[in-house]
């Protein structure tokens, strides 16, 4: 790219351009020295914290093995065959006591002794005094000298010395420090962990069991290997060092703060001319310290290795900085000019007379001004917008709601919500307010008065009844208005809505207004039912409309004088009870029927010709259920449809629409069914993967996982955690009864990610550990 020379040696430009990208490129030398010394301590820290994580991993492993031999030790010590082979005081030789040495070394073999289910390569011994008998997980040796000759011998240490060792005195969780021994003719260093039996107090040890911990195991865990083991040591207690004690990094007497502190941290001290740090962490179970040293100088290594690059970095980014600071300083105005030419373009092709340039005010921030007000009116409209979507929707939610069109709860109670609507409450009235008795013309100025009224209507309901009132037009000369109370006494509500409506009439007359005419329907206490008592509003109000002159604004259907000429059956009943079968809900059925009953036989008085009238209606609407959910119930079934004169009465109607409606519950039912079936056998075929999870059952069905879990507990009993760990726990029962896995390959079949969660989760289901259980094969 060329630049105009003016530009390059222009003031203006260098100020407000090429300073500023100057001093961003000095700030990061003018920073080197901060940046060097935070990396020396972050990656000081995140070395330290390395060594420590590994440590605390390796103790609670070890404490966790600890605490399985020491289990293991109390089960052995509680055996009543180990127990008698022990109270024999001479060897055995040819004795018939043999069946019970071999006896017991099957039962140690079924049983599997645990070792500890972290230190794959450790063994342990069952050294008996009085018979001279030793036990191995494998095999019996009726001789301890023997043992130690063919099996296992210290190095440098003979055979008297082992046994007067391990007989002269008791021990209990002794540990003897890491030692180089030789099993089996391989060469092995390990560290003993000794208790004697019986576990009793006693002056003399009559056998002793030996659990022996192989070093390598501890370095596997550690990570540490090569020449890297002598940079780790575990030391008890008392300051004797279990392992590592030899090396270089430890050999030269006690570190200096391990003794004493919390029981994770670090110390840094200088070892053989170079500083060293010891990052340590002690254990609660015995009062372990695993030490692991760490010189300083391989970790700094890593930070001057860092400084160097950023030193290089900074440098090159200056060099490279300093030829691209012209480029994007010349180039940082295009965006910024493209924009301005795009809003001038725009006021070109919107008004061109209102634009910044046509007002004499062509500067910048009036095209930005200008480009606001426009998102500013975009956001105003798509507000007015939502507004009037949302309410619409509220008219039509009110709309169905009176007239009856809502097939169960569920659905009126979600468009409810969605509309953001909140009816409740114990009781229910729908009050009609008629603007215009007769109208000649809805002429503008009619709708405008209803509107009116509206408003004013609206304001003193909610004062009345605040929270509990809702106004909808229900034709353009009718305002419905929808009444809630938690009162569920009849009366105590009718008298409220008196009151209310003596203070709107009076409120009217003294601002000059002409009073509406007033219907007001029964109460009914389900929001469902509302309909009913907008048509009784409705009748109210008609009856109020055949008396001329009327005598009172306002009619109750309750007052009024009931002459009826046909039976109650109208078109929206009808449909709503065809809605509500096809939906499946018996309870509102049953419902709709008997108020169709009672509004027949006891508010009407029909004649039998009218009963049987009714009954054919209804007979009719039966037949068009049946078309329409393909309803074939058996022929032998004694509600099979029969011509209308086989009709008795009601109650075989309110039978017969019950049962259609209970087919189509049953449909839902078995289509429920079948899901959560096809549910439970994914999970008994998945169960093992340690990847099952919610959402992956979810997506395989097509559901979301909050509907997932409820569809699942609803159907099951069960939630759907609860029960895939039955079915893991099941089959690690099964496994750990069969005696051929470890508990780590049965943690694994079993689906879990670790033995941890495996050994928490086996526990909180069966109340027992896996060991325990692999002893007793039963929950103690």
């Amino acid at each position: 790219m060329k630049f105009p020379k003016e530009a390059l040696f222009n003031k203006t430009f260098f100020r407000r351009f090429l300073i500023p990208y100057l001093f961003i490129l000095l700030l990061p030398l003018l920073l080197a020295s901060f940046a060097y010394n935070e990396a020396v301590q972050i990656v000081e820290r995140e070395a330290r914290q390395s060594k420590l994580t590994v440590l605390e991993q390796t103790r609670d492993i070890l404490d966790r093995a600890l605490n399985d031999l020491d289990e293991t030790f109390i089960q052995l010590s509680l055996d009543v065959k180990l127990s008698r082979l022990m109270r024999i005081e001479a060897a055995f030789g040819n004795s018939p006591l043999w069946y019970d040495v071999w006896d017991y070394l099957n039962e140690i073999r079924s049983r599997a002794v645990v070792t500890g289910s972290s230190l794959q390569s450790s063994s342990f011994y069952i050294a008996i005094k009085g018979s001279d008998l030793v036990f191995t997980s494998d095999q019996t040796v009726n001789a301890t000298q023997q043992f130690y000759e063919d099996a296992f011998r210290y190095d440098g240490v003979s055979y008297g010395e082992w046994h007067g060792q391990l007989f002269d005195r008791r021990y209990m969780k002794t540990v003897f420090p890491a030692r180089k021994a030789f099993a089996n003719g391989e060469e092995r260093t390990v560290i003993a962990y000794t208790s004697s039996l019986p576990i009793q107090p006693a002056d003399t040890s009559l056998g002793v069991v030996s659990f022996l911990i192989d070093v390598k195991d501890i370095n596997r865990l550690i990570g540490s290997k090569g020449s890297d083991s002598d940079r780790f040591a575990i030391i008890d207690g008392s300051g004797r060092f279990i392992m590592g004690g030899d090396s270089g990094y430890f050999g030269k007497g006690a570190i200096p703060g391990l003794d004493q502190g919390p029981h994770e941290g670090h110390s840094i001290l200088k070892r053989n001319g170079e500083n060293v740090m010891y990052v340590y962490a002690r254990s609660t179970y015995n009062d372990w310290t695993y030490v692991s040293a760490l010189p300083l100088e391989e970790v700094m290594g890593d930070v001057i290795r860092i400084r160097n690059i950023a030193v290089a970095v900074a440098a090159l980014s200056l060099l490279v900085g300093l030829l691209f600071s012209v480029l994007f300083a010349y180039r940082s105005s295009k965006p910024f000019r493209e924009m301005l030419g795009t809003l001038k373009d725009f006021w070109t092709r919107t008004r061109e007379d209102e634009s910044p340039a046509a007002r004499g005010e062509a500067d910048d921030f009036s095209y930005l001004r200008g480009s606001i007000n426009h998102l500013i009116t975009d956001h105003q409209h798509l507000q007015s917008t939502l507004e009037f979507k949302n309410a619409a929707l509220r008219t039509v939610f009110f709309d169905r709601l009176l007239k009856g069109e809502f097939g169960d709860r569920a659905g009126m109670e979600e468009l409810q919500s969605y509309v953001g609507l909140s009816i409740s409450g114990e009781a229910f009235a729908v009050v009609l307010l008629r603007r215009y008795r007769h109208p000649a013309s809805l002429h503008p100025a009619v709708l405008e008065e209803l509107d009116v009224l509206r408003e004013y209507a609206g304001a003193v309901i909610e004062q009345a009844f605040p929270g509990r009132s809702f106004v909808h037009i229900a034709n353009e000369n009718e305002l419905a208005v929808l009444l809630s109370s938690e009162d569920k006494d009849p009366a105590a509500f009718a008298g409220k809505i008196g009151g209310l409506l003596e203070r709107l009439l009076a409120d009217i007359r003294e601002r000059g207004g002409a009073a509406p005419l007033i219907g007001v329907g029964g109460t009914y206490a389900l929001l469902t039912d509302a309909s009913y008592s907008f048509q009784e509003a409705r009748q109210a109000l008609g009856r109020q409309l055949s008396e001329e002159p009327s005598t009172e604004p306002v009619v109750w259907y309750a007052d009024i004088k009931k002459e009826y000429t046909a039976y109650y059956y109208p078109t929206e009943i009808e449909i709503k009870l065809m809605n509500l079968v096809k939906a499946g809900t018996v309870e509102e059925t049953r419902r709709l029927v008997e108020h169709i009953r009672h509004e027949n036989e006891s508010v009407r008085v029909l004649t039998p010709d009218m009963m049987q009238s009714l009954l054919n209606d209804m007979h009719s609407t039966l037949h068009k259920l049946r078309d329409q959910i393909k309803a074939e119930p058996d022929k032998d079934e004694p509600l099979a449809m029969q011509s209308p004169a086989g009709l008795k009465g009601m109650d075989e109607v309110a039978a017969r629409f019950e049962l259609l409606c209970r087919l189509v519950e049953a449909g839902k039912k078995s289509r429920n069914t079948r899901l959560a079936q096809a549910i439970c056998d994914y999970l008994g075929d998945t169960f093992t993967d340690p990847g099952l999870s919610l959402a992956e059952a979810a997506s395989r069905f097509n559901m979301s996982e909050s509907y997932l879990s409820q569809f699942f507990r609803e159907q099951t009993g069960e939630t759907f955690s609860t029960y895939v760990e039955t079915l893991r726990i099941g089959l690690a029962r099964q496994l750990i009864l069969e005696g051929r896995d470890s508990i780590d390959e049965i943690a694994q079949k079993a689906g879990y990610n670790s033995t941890h969660s495996f050994r928490r989760a086996f526990k909180r289901v069966m109340g027992i550990v896996p060991s325990a259980y692999k002893q007793t094969g039963e929950p103690q």
